[in-house]
């Protein structure tokens, strides 16, 4: 059995918010005061958040597929470092 990588698109935003929120939850949730867990989930994998990130080139999500279902996500931020001479 092999897992495969499958990169994420704007037509795939609330499948992955929903597996965004439910991976960070069980990970994490036990790192936050009351409240917080709630706050953080929206701002980071919130609709408008994970639309924007979809949209733009320097933010990257895929999801790790086994036996042909979603079953995590990993995000890749790149930044670029312009300096001028």
């Amino acid at each position: 059995m092999e897992i495969k990588l499958k990169k994420a698109s704007v037509k795939d935003k609330s499948e992955l918010a929903a597996l965004c929120i439910e991976s960070y939850s069980k990970a994490y949730h036990d790192h936050w005061e009351d409240g917080g867990l709630a706050w953080y989930l929206e701002r980071e994998f919130g609709a408008q958040r994970i639309t924007f990130d979809l949209s733009t080139s320097n933010i990257t999500y895929y999801f790790f597929q086994f036996l042909m279902r979603q079953k995590d996500f990993l995000g890749i931020q790149t930044l670029f470092l312009v300096t001028w001479v």
